[in-house]
């Protein structure tokens, strides 16, 4: 399996997107498992599975997706909405083994507490700007921090 999390520099146009797409393309020939997980809001929804085919009702802040190599038409989709804890995602390996849970949230969490992200100021505004309702939901957990 191969889990990508998606940076800046694979949503935007140029050398390092096309790269990228080229990467996705192999995986899907060579039948690999892909999860991509997108935590980022710039640049273009470059998702295993095309953005527009997501019901309006999946879609979310970010997205997670999950291609299985043995059925590559089947895409499941994880909307992970601002305001709710990162989902358990279930990573395939192989036919003959259970999908592995990976919990997003645990996993970020670590990071946080790892990280420098503490001395971020979170009052600065964000590019791109937030959707109205995720806006007024991150000013209200400011609060309460």
């Amino acid at each position: 399996s191969a889990i990508e999390l998606l940076s800046p520099t694979n949503k935007l146009d140029g050398e390092a997107n096309e790269m990228y797409v080229r990467k996705q393309r192999e995986y899907r020939i060579a039948r690999v498992n892909q999860i991509e997980i997108d935590l980022t809001r710039a640049g273009n929804r470059s998702l295993v599975f095309p953005l527009n085919r997501i019901p309006a009702a999946h879609r979310a802040t970010y997205l997670a997706c999950v291609r299985r190599g043995n059925a590559p038409s089947k895409i499941e989709v994880y909307p992970m909405p601002l305001d709710q804890p990162l989902p358990v995602l279930s990573v395939p390996l192989t036919a003959e083994w259970q999908d592995v849970p990976l919990n997003l949230q645990s996993a970020v969490d670590a990071c946080y507490r790892n990280g420098r992200y503490a001395d971020i100021d979170y009052s600065q505004a964000l590019r791109p700007a937030l959707s109205e309702a995720d806006a007024a939901w991150c000013k209200e957990r400011l609060k309460t921090s």
